[in-house]
Protein backbone atom coordinates (compact mmCIF):
# COMPACT_ATOMS: atom_id res chain seq x y z
CA UNK A 1 0.00 0.00 0.00
CA UNK A 2 1.33 3.42 -0.99
CA UNK A 3 1.58 5.72 2.00
CA UNK A 4 2.55 8.78 -0.04
CA UNK A 5 0.37 11.65 1.03
CA UNK A 6 -1.72 13.24 -1.71
CA UNK A 7 -1.49 17.04 -1.67
CA UNK A 8 -4.70 18.79 -0.65
CA UNK A 9 -6.38 20.85 -3.35
CA UNK A 10 -8.74 23.81 -3.45
CA UNK A 11 -11.61 21.38 -4.13
CA UNK A 12 -10.96 19.71 -0.75
CA UNK A 13 -11.68 22.95 1.16
CA UNK A 14 -13.93 25.13 -1.00
CA UNK A 15 -17.56 25.93 -0.27
CA UNK A 16 -19.29 24.07 -3.08
CA UNK A 17 -22.57 26.00 -3.29
CA UNK A 18 -21.44 29.58 -3.82
CA UNK A 19 -23.87 32.46 -3.51
CA UNK A 20 -23.45 35.19 -6.10
CA UNK A 21 -25.33 38.14 -7.50
CA UNK A 22 -26.17 38.59 -11.17
CA UNK A 23 -25.36 41.91 -12.84
CA UNK A 24 -29.06 42.51 -13.60
CA UNK A 25 -30.22 42.00 -10.01
CA UNK A 26 -30.74 45.10 -7.85
CA UNK A 27 -28.26 46.37 -5.31
CA UNK A 28 -30.94 45.64 -2.68
CA UNK A 29 -30.68 41.92 -3.51
CA UNK A 30 -26.89 41.95 -3.10
CA UNK A 31 -27.26 43.83 0.18
CA UNK A 32 -29.85 41.34 1.42
CA UNK A 33 -27.61 38.36 0.55
CA UNK A 34 -24.66 39.97 2.33
CA UNK A 35 -26.71 40.70 5.45
CA UNK A 36 -28.46 37.33 5.50
CA UNK A 37 -25.22 35.32 5.19
CA UNK A 38 -22.85 37.73 7.01
CA UNK A 39 -20.71 38.07 3.86
CA UNK A 40 -17.99 40.68 3.57
CA UNK A 41 -17.65 39.97 -0.16
CA UNK A 42 -20.11 38.76 -2.79
CA UNK A 43 -19.08 37.34 -6.19
CA UNK A 44 -20.47 39.17 -9.21
CA UNK A 45 -19.96 38.49 -12.93
CA UNK A 46 -19.46 41.91 -14.52
CA UNK A 47 -18.37 42.49 -18.12
CA UNK A 48 -17.62 38.77 -18.45
CA UNK A 49 -15.13 38.84 -15.54
CA UNK A 50 -15.57 37.76 -11.95
CA UNK A 51 -15.48 40.63 -9.49
CA UNK A 52 -16.14 41.02 -5.78
CA UNK A 53 -18.65 43.39 -4.25
CA UNK A 54 -17.47 44.39 -0.78
CA UNK A 55 -19.66 45.44 2.11
CA UNK A 56 -17.71 48.71 2.30
CA UNK A 57 -18.39 49.40 -1.38
CA UNK A 58 -22.12 49.08 -0.71
CA UNK A 59 -21.82 51.42 2.28
CA UNK A 60 -19.85 53.98 0.24
CA UNK A 61 -22.42 53.77 -2.56
CA UNK A 62 -25.42 54.28 -0.27
CA UNK A 63 -23.99 56.84 2.20
CA UNK A 64 -24.39 59.74 2.64
CA UNK A 65 -27.60 59.91 0.66
CA UNK A 66 -31.12 61.11 1.32
CA UNK A 67 -33.80 58.47 1.83
CA UNK A 68 -35.06 58.85 -1.74
CA UNK A 69 -31.51 58.70 -3.21
CA UNK A 70 -30.77 55.62 -1.11
CA UNK A 71 -34.00 53.93 -2.28
CA UNK A 72 -33.11 54.74 -5.89
CA UNK A 73 -29.58 53.34 -5.39
CA UNK A 74 -30.94 50.12 -3.86
CA UNK A 75 -33.37 49.67 -6.76
CA UNK A 76 -30.67 50.00 -9.44
CA UNK A 77 -29.31 46.92 -11.14
CA UNK A 78 -25.75 46.11 -10.16
CA UNK A 79 -24.57 47.09 -13.66
CA UNK A 80 -26.30 50.47 -13.47
CA UNK A 81 -24.95 51.02 -9.96
CA UNK A 82 -21.39 50.35 -11.18
CA UNK A 83 -21.95 52.99 -13.87
CA UNK A 84 -23.14 55.33 -11.08
CA UNK A 85 -20.04 54.76 -8.93
CA UNK A 86 -20.40 51.43 -7.09
CA UNK A 87 -16.91 49.93 -6.92
CA UNK A 88 -16.14 46.28 -7.66
CA UNK A 89 -12.84 44.57 -6.84
CA UNK A 90 -11.14 42.25 -9.35
CA UNK A 91 -11.51 38.70 -8.02
CA UNK A 92 -8.70 36.23 -7.51
CA UNK A 93 -9.74 33.04 -9.26
CA UNK A 94 -8.49 29.52 -8.64
CA UNK A 95 -8.94 26.16 -10.31
CA UNK A 96 -10.36 23.35 -8.14
CA UNK A 97 -7.25 21.25 -8.81
CA UNK A 98 -4.76 23.82 -7.44
CA UNK A 99 -2.73 22.66 -4.47
CA UNK A 100 -3.38 24.46 -1.19
CA UNK A 101 0.25 24.57 0.03
CA UNK A 102 1.64 26.96 -2.62
CA UNK A 103 -1.51 29.11 -2.45
CA UNK A 104 -1.15 29.59 1.31
CA UNK A 105 2.60 30.23 1.05
CA UNK A 106 2.08 32.88 -1.64
CA UNK A 107 -0.85 34.52 0.17
CA UNK A 108 0.84 34.66 3.58
CA UNK A 109 3.61 36.88 2.19
CA UNK A 110 1.14 39.75 1.86
CA UNK A 111 -1.91 38.93 3.95
CA UNK A 112 -5.05 40.84 2.96
CA UNK A 113 -8.71 40.08 3.52
CA UNK A 114 -9.73 37.85 0.66
CA UNK A 115 -12.22 35.58 -0.95
CA UNK A 116 -10.98 33.38 -3.74
CA UNK A 117 -13.42 32.32 -6.43
CA UNK A 118 -13.10 28.76 -7.69
CA UNK A 119 -13.82 28.77 -11.40
CA UNK A 120 -14.07 25.88 -13.84
CA UNK A 121 -14.12 25.92 -17.62
CA UNK A 122 -15.93 28.74 -19.39
CA UNK A 123 -15.80 30.85 -16.24
CA UNK A 124 -18.41 28.85 -14.32
CA UNK A 125 -18.28 29.63 -10.59
CA UNK A 126 -18.09 26.29 -8.81
CA UNK A 127 -17.03 27.34 -5.32
CA UNK A 128 -15.50 29.92 -3.03
CA UNK A 129 -12.58 29.69 -0.66
CA UNK A 130 -11.66 31.97 2.23
CA UNK A 131 -9.03 31.72 4.95
CA UNK A 132 -11.87 30.58 7.25
CA UNK A 133 -12.25 27.28 5.34
CA UNK A 134 -8.49 26.68 5.58
CA UNK A 135 -8.31 27.07 9.39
Amino acid sequence: MDTTEIPMTVADYMVKSPVSNEHWQPVAHARQLMLMHSFSFLPVMHNEKWKLLSEMAVVAFLQPKTKSERAKGLAQSLSDAVQAGLKLIPAKTLKPTMEIGPLVAKSSIRPVPTLWLVVESKGRLTGVLSPFELM
